[in-house]
């Protein structure tokens, strides 16, 4: 049974549509990755999921087999859905420790108080290898770990469901090795579900279990990353035509 499951969702924008009624269904434990050219929906998709737009016509997204078309960002992330974007959102003005307590305090089910709160973001901190950083003001963090921060955060608020829209782009090869590795200890231990847009083939290749690939909003293939990157079509969608004939 799917843990996430899609069925005819549409968003346009100005009349062209960046999803075009497209289904979807995430299996439970795995790590999906949403490739496709710049512009094919990858990001759209994502947040028609987390619920930061709204579909342009009726469709369904159910998450545990409940409804998420309606709902605000904040509700769908209490129902165990968590999100972490390309460009890091934190607290400047925080430390480190007190950037991740506020997703252990607002982003689960349960709304935790200041103390296990704090317990709670110790744990993921030291877990992701930020322990030694907990006390480091946000903004004397490298881009590096302010993305594993962003992961932090969203993990401290418990979710069974979590949305990745290009974490790894602009990370220097070993800080890439590093985060996949990070990612993939994160879905092991947590049993998480992940849905993962990314650019970076190598990490791709690496981590993904399953690769959807989106065209003008549409799925153009779907199956292993070896199964897709192979698939002449992807190859088309990517480098055109003459593509395969060289």
């Amino acid at each position: 049974m799917a843990i996430l499951e899609l069925r005819g969702v549409t968003k346009r924008f100005g009349g062209l549509p960046a999803v075009d009624d497209l289904d979807l269904d995430v299996a439970p434990g795995r790590v999906v990755a949403l490739i496709g050219p710049n512009g094919a929906g990858k990001s759209t998709l994502l947040q028609l999921i987390n619920g930061l737009i709204a579909p342009t016509t009726a469709g369904a997204i159910r998450f545990e087999g409940r409804d998420l078309l309606g709902r605000s960002p904040h509700e769908v992330r209490r129902m165990g859905v968590a999100t972490v974007m390309q460009r890091p959102r934190v607290f400047t003005s925080m430390s480190t420790l007190e950037d991740v307590a506020v997703g252990a305090r607002f982003g689960g089910g349960e709304r935790l108080r200041e103390g296990p709160a704090t317990e709670v973001a110790a744990e993921v901190l030291e877990r992701l290898g930020l322990g030694a950083r907990r006390d480091v003001s946000v903004a004397e963090l490298t881009l590096h770990e302010q993305r594993v921060l962003e992961l932090a955060r969203a993990l401290a608020g418990r979710p069974r469901l979590l949305l990745l829209d290009e974490v790894m782009a602009g990370l220097n090869p070993t800080e890439l090795t590093a985060f996949v590795e990070l990612v993939r200890s994160v879905r092991d231990d947590a049993g998480l579900t992940i849905v993962w847009v990314e650019h970076v083939m190598r990490a791709i290749t690496a981590l993904a279990d399953d690769v959807v690939v989106l065209a003008l909003g549409r799925r153009l293939a779907a199956g292993s990353p070896d199964e897709v990157m192979r698939d002449p079509r992807v190859i088309e969608a990517y480098l055109g035509r003459g593509a395969q004939r060289c």
